[in-house]
Order: structure tokens, then C-alpha cells, then sequence
């Protein structure tokens, strides 16, 4: 809403964070929940995570708008991203919210290998992103506002705090 999106592409984003990475069905636990580095090898097999989900869902029409969402989650705006290489303008608002909500979260819940960073620490890699041309920095100042809103900067999520 902060970035002007009507209520139908809202709820159209919602849908599409609810099955952002439903393609990881499919990536083996090894992998998923691995204790360490990946190797080459199995981060090419996390990142087809993007066009299984898609190729899951496309055959459903009631999924078809937020396909792109399910896609293009990993794209990053100068084009590093994955699994198309889209940049810039080519990359949706909707799919680069969805993209910052997901590093953010990402960042801030407990994984195999890692704690989960404090909601301020992770603000300040979001910021850095930005700054390397991967994310969108009206994104990131919204997200930013809202959660400061919420009350939770400077707290932990995943146990922490």
C-alpha cells in the first residue's frame, strides 16, 4: 500500500509469498538443511527452486498472476540475480517486494547454519544491497518504516532476544 499498489495486486503478492519457494518441495533435505557451505553444485540445485515452483504451479489459472512473484524472487536489479537474469524495469514492483520481504526474513529466522541477525543488522545488509544494485531502496525504506512501526527494530527474531 506504502508503495501504491491497489488491493487486488496486494492480495495477488500475498498469494505469491505463500508459495515463494513451494519449488524447494522437490530440493533434497541434505541440501535444504545442510550444516555449512554449499558446494557449486548444490547451490545450482537450490536455485532451480524458481522454475520448479513456477513450472508446479503455471498449469493452475487461478496462480497465473502471481507466477512471476514465484519466478523472479531471486532476480536482483542489476541483473546478478536468478534464474532469468532480469534487470531493472524488467523486474516488477510486486516481485522486488517480495524479493527484499524474503532476504529480510531469510536474514532475521534461525537457519542450519547461522542464528538469525538481529532486525537492525539485517536493515543494514538490506541498505548495502541496495547500494550494490541488487535491491530496490523504496522497497527497503518501506519495509524499514513498517517494521519501525511495528515495533520490532533492534529485536531478534528465531529465539534471539
Amino acid at each position: 500500500q506504502r508503495l501504491g499498489m491497489d488491493a487486488e495486486a496486494r492480495n495477488e503478492l500475498r498469494r505469491g509469498a505463500l508459495f515463494l519457494d513451494i519449488g524447494k518441495v522437490v530440493i533434497p533435505d541434505r541440501i535444504l538443511h545442510k550444516n555449512g557451505a554449499l558446494t557449486s553444485e548444490e547451490r545450482a540445485v537450490i536455485e532451480e527452486h524458481t522454475t520448479i515452483g513456477y513450472d508446479l504451479l503455471s498449469p493452475l489459472r487461478t496462480m497465473s498472476r502471481m507466477l512471476p512473484i514465484l519466478r523472479s524472487h531471486h532476480e536482483k536489479l542489476d541483473g546478478s540475480g536468478y534464474p532469468d537474469g532480469l534487470s531493472g524495469d524488467q523486474i516488477a514492483l510486486p516481485v522486488r517486494i517480495a524479493t527484499v520481504a524474503d532476504a529480510f526474513d531469510a536474514m532475521t529466522t534461525d537457519r542450519a547454519y547461522r542464528e538469525a541477525f538481529k532486525t537492525d543488522s539485517a536493515f543494514e545488509i538490506l541498505r548495502e544491497s541496495v547500494g550494490k544494485g541488487w535491491w530496490d531502496g523504496r522497497v527497503v525504506d518501506q519495509l524499514v518504516a513498517s517494521v519501525a512501526e511495528s515495533g520490532l527494530v533492534g529485536s531478534g527474531r528465531g529465539g534471539q532476544e
